[in-house]
């Protein structure tokens, strides 16, 4: 027997929630549904997806909340790519909530900044950098090493123009 990955299971089912979504907003039934069309679509979107997110990974749940307030986000100004502005009601009474969570993304890359900071001031090798980005911030590693290659060049660059380089008194 054959398993199903919960990483295939949630791509498959947010394709078709939003390949619905995107026939059901499409100009030839968009009149006739006004705000049905709006609910379904801010439901589908900002609840629907970011719970099948968490309800998929949720062996790791923190980072799993992290990513589902990301998609919240995303759906959210999907919702108002979607729904052509004249309609758009309930988008506009609930926008702050895009911003509740964009605040959230913020401080979470804040986070991220410090880290590479701190990084950057101790002169960290780069594996160890990535290896601190990986577990520290939830990223994954491919990214983490990315930023570890990043921190290195500034470092060098840093030391090539005089900044952080050490007393030798």
């Amino acid at each position: 027997m054959f398993s199903i990955h919960p990483k295939g299971i949630f791509f498959a089912t947010a394709f078709a929630i939003v390949a619905t979504n995107l026939v059901a907003a499409s100009p030839w039934y968009r009149e006739s549904t006004g705000i049905f069309l709006e609910t379904a679509v801010i439901v589908d979107f900002c609840l629907t997806i970011p719970l099948l997110y968490i309800l998929c990974f949720r062996h790791d749940l923190k980072r799993a909340l992290v990513k589902a307030i990301a998609l919240a986000c995303l759906g959210f100004w999907g919702a108002t790519l979607l729904i052509p502005e004249t309609q758009q009601t309930l988008i506009r009474e609930f926008g702050f909530l895009r911003y509740l969570g964009l605040g959230v993304l913020v401080l979470i890359e804040i986070k991220v900044a410090i880290l590479i900071w701190k990084a950057f001031r101790k002169h960290q090798p780069p594996e160890k950098v990535a290896e601190k980005l990986t577990t520290a911030a939830d990223m994954p590693p491919w990214v983490a090493r990315l930023m570890a290659w990043e921190v290195a060049l500034w470092q060098k660059l840093g030391r090539a123009i005089g900044f952080g380089k050490k007393d030798k008194s």
